[in-house]
């Protein structure tokens, strides 16, 4: 389920459900985790007293490792041409870049864009938008590995173990 306000994943808490809340802005999410935090405390809004809610219960609080999405943040906040330069230099040695993207031709094809709006439009345009995070089916890959802890390893290990595992 999306997050939005939490209204929905409290709910779901006290009805004992398991579930999934996915939510993409930040200040939403420091919201949400208060009102989950007071729902496990014993909140008495909502359907709480329908259920005869006490409070307790849990929940696992995660994030997506960022891949390209923070060279897209990196894009989006450089205040110069300098600073966005340096982002393509990294994204040059590091960034998925979109497979239809020539960067030979994009090389020649850059300093046309002079204002710093569309030069930034055009960088954010090659970047392979379906690599913004690392996939699970890439967490043993060696140059993977190397950049999460080994307690990130094991719980994403666990987390999406198969039945049978």
């Amino acid at each position: 389920m999306f997050l939005g306000s939490g209204s929905t994943a409290a709910t779901a808490l006290k009805l004992h459900r398991q579930f999934i809340g996915i939510e993409q802005i930040n200040s939403q999410m420091n919201l949400i985790l208060r009102r989950m935090v007071n729902v496990i405390n014993g909140d008495q809004t909502g359907i709480s007293k329908g259920v005869d809610w006490q409070g307790g219960s849990s929940f696992v609080y995660a994030e997506l490792m960022e891949k390209n999405q923070g060279y897209l943040k990196d894009l989006q906040t450089a205040e110069n041409m300098a600073e966005l330069m340096v982002v393509y230099t990294r994204m040059k040695s590091n960034a998925d870049i979109d497979f239809r993207v020539d960067l030979a031709k994009f090389e020649e094809e850059i300093e046309k864009f002079n204002s710093l709006d569309g030069r930034k439009k055009e960088l954010i345009r090659i970047l392979d938008k379906n690599q913004l995070y690392y996939n699970y089916g890439n967490i043993d890959d060696e140059n993977v590995r190397d950049l999460i802890t080994d307690t990130d390893y094991q719980f994403n290990k666990a987390f999406y173990k198969k039945d049978g595992e």
